[in-house]
């Protein structure tokens, strides 16, 4: 989106300055002018207005506090539940998709 608004936006300027030269440029120089306006505004709208929908991040454990009870699969799709883990040096990692 960001590319969209960039490269509009240099179209638009480049458009502008030829429709003061020839007079056939000026519509297409208001369709780029238009569409880097309204690219920047759905940019601007989505980076600034509409990441604000998320919901709040849950509130962080302090050191030391015990995990809260939870089951999750494994690698191989068995459940693992953090209770059967309980007792012995166990190290959690958490990532996003599947590499």
């Amino acid at each position: 989106m960001e590319l969209v608004a960039v490269l509009a936006t240099v179209a638009a300027v480049f458009f502008a300055i030829q429709a003061f030269r020839e007079k056939r440029v000026r519509a297409l120089a208001t369709v780029c002018a238009t569409l880097a306006t309204l690219s920047t505004a759905g940019f601007v709208f989505l980076v600034h207005f509409a990441s604000y929908d998320l919901p709040p991040a849950p509130k962080e454990l302090a050191v030391g506090t015990p995990a809260p009870e939870f089951t999750l699969p494994d690698e191989e799709g068995r459940p693992v539940s953090l209770a059967s883990l309980r007792g012995n040096p166990t190290l959690l990692v958490f990532y996003r998709g599947s590499w």
